[in-house]
């Protein structure tokens, strides 16, 4: 038996996935699980727009160890690491859960774009660093 090559993930797919989530998260959920489970749509739809923005920006990813700027990154990575001190923070404030995990996912945008930012920022002084492409010969 021969086996088969598994196709991956489209990063489309996820988007739509997260996309079907903060649309109609409440009204699939009340399907899918019963009524008990609505009110965790909202805590999904907080979420999966986190999700959506971090797989729409994970090539950048990429161009992390190829534009050398690893130590840029994990320096917005330990800032951003306290995000995760934002759900019993807000407990401890007497927000609610779902304020809390709004927040959380709040900071995580913010995370993907800084580094989003930085990548581009180096892309762009890289480029400019490249000498000018050589005239064609006459």
């Amino acid at each position: 038996m021969t086996p088969r090559r598994m196709t991956p993930f489209k990063p489309a797919t996820l988007l739509a996935a997260a996309a079907l989530v903060v649309l109609g998260g409440r009204w699939l959920f009340g399907l899918l699980f019963g009524a008990a489970w609505i009110e965790a749509a909202d805590y999904a739809t907080a979420l999966a727009v986190g999700a959506g923005i971090r797989i729409g920006i994970l090539p950048v990813a990429a161009l992390v160890p190829v534009l050398r700027i690893q130590k840029k990154v994990v320096l917005i990575d330990a800032v951003f690491f306290a995000r995760v001190l934002v759900i019993p923070l807000a407990a401890w404030l007497g927000y609610s859960a779902i304020a809390a995990v709004a927040a959380f996912a709040g900071l995580t945008v913010i995370y993907n774009f800084a580094t989003f930012t930085v990548a581009l920022g180096a892309a762009r002084t890289y480029e400019r660093s490249l000498p000018a492409p050589a005239a064609p010969p006459r």
